[in-house]
Parts: C-alpha cells; structure tokens; sequence
C-alpha cells in the first residue's frame, strides 16, 4: 500500500510553471486547454490535499490577468465567491461554454 507524502517545496518547484489564461484560440476551446492544463497541474502539485482555501488561492493565484478579472467583477465581495474550487471552475465552465460540463472535478480529490 503506497503511502501518501506531501510534496516538498523543492519537488513543486521542479514543475514547470502553469501559464496564464488567454483566450487566444477562442474563449471555449482556450478555456477547456487552459482547464485541463490547470488541473494536470493541480494533479502534478498534489494541492488535492490542501485546505478548500489554499486551493481557491492557488487558482487565483495561476489563472492570470484575464480570468481574474472575469472573477472579481462577477465576484465582488467574498461572501458572494464560490466556496470551493469545483464551484469556481464549474462557474467558468458555464461563463465561457453556456453550461458546466459533465465531468465531475470530484475525481481531483480522490
């Protein structure tokens, strides 16, 4: 049984950075690129485990100059903001596709 160990500052870092959002390809199939790559990244960087508000940060943090403010004018104070990340990009699914696709981001955390 393998057991789980957080990755170190040092083994994230060894990562490639993710790059920011840009809808360069057009805004469904830049947003579904960038989504995935995010997610391989989260994967990668193991921020499954982190508390709900480390991630939510870390999304913020990656998603770039276009996707925040997207987020902030949608979102203007915290208690209007989604609550967990799957919420978060389920609201960007609808934004830039109409509607949430169906794949569950459940599967991020197990």
């Amino acid at each position: 049984m393998a057991v789980y160990r957080q990755p170190t500052g040092a083994e994230r870092a060894s990562i490639p950075p993710l790059q920011p959002f840009k809808s360069d390809l057009g805004r469904e199939q830049s947003w579904r690129n960038w989504k995935q790559d995010f997610l391989d990244y989260f994967c990668l960087c193991k921020f499954s485990v982190e508390p709900t508000d480390r991630q939510l940060a870390f999304f913020r943090h990656v998603c770039g100059k276009e996707l925040k403010d997207i987020y902030r004018d949608r979102f203007r104070t915290i208690t209007e903001r989604p609550s967990t990340l799957e919420s978060t990009l389920e609201f960007f699914d609808i934004y830039f596709l109409g509607y949430p696709e169906k794949h569950s981001y459940r599967l991020l955390y197990l």
